[in-house]
């Protein structure tokens, strides 16, 4: 083969590979645009409008709701009470990404939970639930679990069980409990 064929067929080969690959990319940047974008804003978009729908809850059970830059390392919020008659629940945004709403929302939900414990006066689910619970926790999320056993004192552990479950596996029921235990809605 001469020269000139040779050059002719790389020039070919370059230009089907060329042709190929954008055959391929653009169907794909397509589906990124057209489908997953607004999927992805859609979403986002829900979580903020969840994390202000449950922030009026607490405003509404008069639970204060604070952010805290100045938490002990590795805490990400927790509920207490103030004083006697003020419940809070901190969010500590120095330990995660408060820009990350799909986190901030996550532990929004967690300490909402100990919130609806407070309201009922303990657990929300009873033996069978929780047992529920347990399992889902360890076949969805042994590291939470785990974290359960290790982060936490023992006489916590059915609290942080629901309150992780719900965090991880049934976060949108938040509104149905809060409504049920602390709002006396459908109660």
């Amino acid at each position: 083969m001469n020269q000139e064929k040779r050059s002719s067929l790389r020039e070919i080969y370059t230009k089907f590979i060329i042709g190929f690959t954008l055959f391929l990319s653009i169907p794909s940047i397509g589906l990124y645009f057209f489908v997953f974008k607004p999927l992805i804003q859609k979403s986002s978009e829900q979580t903020e409008a969840n994390i202000q729908k449950l922030s009026r809850y607490l405003e509404e059970t008069n639970v204060n709701l604070i952010e805290r830059e100045d938490c002990q390392e590795g805490i990400l919020g927790f509920f207490h009470y103030k004083n006697k008659n003020q419940p809070e629940v901190v969010i500590c945004t120095n330990n995660f990404n408060s820009e990350d709403r799909s986190q901030y929302w996550n532990i929004l939900v967690h300490e909402s939970v100990h919130v609806a414990q407070s309201c009922n006066g303990g657990l929300l689910s009873n033996e069978e639930e929780f047992k529920y619970m347990v399992g889902q926790l360890t076949g969805f999320s042994m590291n939470d679990y785990m974290t359960i056993h290790g982060a936490y004192s023992s006489n916590s552990y059915e609290t942080e069980v629901e309150a992780f479950f719900y965090e991880n596996r049934y976060h949108q029921e938040i509104f149905k409990v809060f409504e049920k235990y602390c709002l006396n809605i459908n109660g």
